[in-house]
């Protein structure tokens, strides 16, 4: 997958972040064992997104901005419009990330992935912004284990100071 070039915009208290989705026309199921990403210094974080087989997905190849060049947030072109999971991320400029061997991730026969780029661009003058992710396969034969999507996340955790806390 290649995104860009891409302006990120000269700011002094405000930054580019959008949401690019790319569909990916593939006839059969592929299973990715490793994955890596790599782009320009000056970003934050990129993130890819896919979405739930026969879900919703936004239009592609268009960028979707979360706020304007002068800061005010755009709600409505930003996340929260479809069901999408994260697959991967990076919040480095070069990463390669390696599944154990013989587990792969499924990715769902033409669905495409939303691509989230955040780049920071302290200087006067815009920047170019870029980002590359090589998605490495594996044949489902060779798998031992197919893994599943899964977040974790959980927002209602508290950690008082000075004590052993145990979660389940």
């Amino acid at each position: 997958l290649h995104l860009g070039p891409f302006e990120v915009w000269p700011a002094q208290e405000f930054d580019r972040e959008f949401y690019y989705f790319q569909p990916l026309e593939t006839e059969e199921d592929l299973y990715v064992e490793r994955y890596e990403v790599s782009y320009r210094e000056g970003s934050h974080h990129f993130l890819l997104y896919n979405y739930p087989e026969g879900g919703r997905t936004p239009t592609p190849e268009v960028y979707r901005d979360v706020r304007t060049l002068d800061g005010q947030p755009l709600n409505s072109q930003s996340f929260g419009l479809f069901p999408f999971r994260v697959f991967m991320g990076s919040q480095t400029p070069y990463v390669s990330y390696s599944l154990p061997v013989g587990v792969g991730m499924r990715l769902p026969k033409n669905l495409g992935f939303d691509l989230n780029v955040h780049s920071v661009n302290r200087s006067a003058e815009p920047q170019p912004g870029e980002v590359y992710v090589n998605l490495h396969t594996v044949d489902v034969e060779d798998l031992d284990h197919v893994a599943e999507y899964r977040n974790f996340g959980n927002f209602d955790i508290n950690l008082p100071p000075r004590q052993e806390t145990t979660i389940t």
